[in-house]
């Protein structure tokens, strides 16, 4: 892809990963302990290290509300962008109309072919390069970061103001925008809406019960919905739901 350095010159990004990694892994050892449960969504803040979710579908109900802390910009680094319950989806419409800076830059090799989570109209820049950890940068002073198992639904799902868990964030965010190129015009990207009716379809829900949830007529719907599966060169609607969430 034009624009990208060959792959050997990605140790950098490679390090910037390991290093961010083990200083959260230090931070998040220190308070882990198996019967802890997530902070609740009032109690939410940038300014101390907080479970978001002991799954990621639990951190995803309070993503929101970690947005509604944030003053100047939420970054995004995601090695799925396919999957439209990503945790790099938090780029919502309410924070774009905040004048936040919402960025994203997705892994090289998982966009290849196939649509991706987050649009132009929710985000200021859409970037690839090697990916290879979700982060979240809050403001420059607070991570979002997995973590541990906790239970038996998936990753856990971290808050992280620490200092040396940021700068090596930092480190890592600028290491990679080194590297990164613009997104192929070729991909396409999600609205808002085609990722809600993409995550009602994974749940088999029919036409008229996702419209009826998401507040559009059928034939809207059905529009969408042929628009996925023809991103996604599927014949059937789980075919569809399949290759969007990379099952």
């Amino acid at each position: 892809m034009d624009g990208l350095k060959v792959p050997h010159e990605w140790a950098a990004i490679v390090e910037a990963t390991a290093r961010l990694r083990q200083s959260a892994s230090r931070a998040i050892g220190a308070s882990v302990h198996g019967s802890m449960q997530a902070i609740p969504p009032d109690e939410i803040s940038l300014e101390e290290l907080q479970l978001l979710g002991r799954n990621g579908d639990e951190a995803r109900e309070r993503l929101p509300f970690v947005e509604r802390h944030a003053s100047h910009s939420v970054w995004a680094l995601s090695p799925d962008p396919a999957d439209p319950r990503a945790l790099q989806a938090a780029a919502t419409e309410r924070s774009r109309a905040r004048g936040l800076d919402m960025r994203m830059v997705l892994d090289l090799a998982a966009v290849q072919g196939g649509p991706v989570a987050g649009s132009r109209e929710h985000l200021d820049r859409v970037l690839v390069a090697p990916v290879f950890l979700h982060v979240i940068l809050v403001d420059q002073r607070a991570v979002i970061l997995e973590g541990p198992r906790l239970d038996t639904h998936g990753t856990s799902c971290w808050l992280l103001p620490e200092p040396e868990v940021v700068q090596a964030a930092l480190a890592l965010w600028e290491s990679t925008l080194s590297h990164a190129a613009p997104l192929p015009e070729h991909v396409v990207q999600l609205t808002e809406r085609q990722r809600a009716i993409a995550n009602l379809l994974l749940h088999g829900h029919t036409d008229a019960a996702i419209a009826r949830q998401i507040g559009v007529s059928v034939r809207t719907v059905a529009s969408e919905v042929r628009q996925l599966m023809h991103a996604t060169g599927s014949s059937t609607r789980y075919q569809t739901a399949m290759r969007l969430f990379g099952r």
